[in-house]
């Protein structure tokens, strides 16, 4: 249903790419205003409302969370040029999937040798499998 050149929730979806469901937490969670109600009560979006909701999608698929992404919209709705703070929040996000993978980088190499080193054995002691029993104790508090 199209009212004026307003779209329902499900055109809007369509649209933008994204489905109903995330149109409602969007909004819920205040990334967009809430919707205005047709006299049947469906929510009706307009062209700017759906340009929002593919901002919102690209800036997902960029590696923004939620929070991030309503932080530049508020910039954007006052005027302000979001630029630098997509910027800088791009730049974290970077440092800490650089982080991420040289953690993932050191998991599987002791995963790959453990793997090389196995016999397939139980160990006597606990009971438990061997290939894990091998392994040192982690340091308190460290897990």
């Amino acid at each position: 249903m199209t009212v004026g050149d307003h779209r329902t929730i499900g055109q809007a979806a369509t649209l933008a790419g994204v489905s109903a469901k995330s149109i409602r937490l969007y909004e819920s969670r205040g990334l967009l205003p809430p919707a205005p109600r047709s006299a049947q009560g469906h929510r009706l979006f307009t062209q700017a409302d759906i340009e929002t909701l593919r901002f919102i999608a690209r800036a997902k698929a960029a590696g923004l969370q939620l929070t991030e992404i309503k932080t530049v919209l508020e910039l954007h709705r006052d005027g302000q040029t979001p630029c630098e703070q997509v910027r800088a929040t791009l730049g974290q996000r970077l440092t800490e999937l650089d982080t991420m993978l040289a953690e993932l980088s050191v998991l599987r190499d002791r995963i790959q040798n453990l793997l090389q080193h196995d016999d397939g054995g139980v160990d006597p002691g606990s009971g438990f499998c061997a290939i894990i029993q091998s392994q040192p104790a982690p340091a308190p508090g460290t897990h």
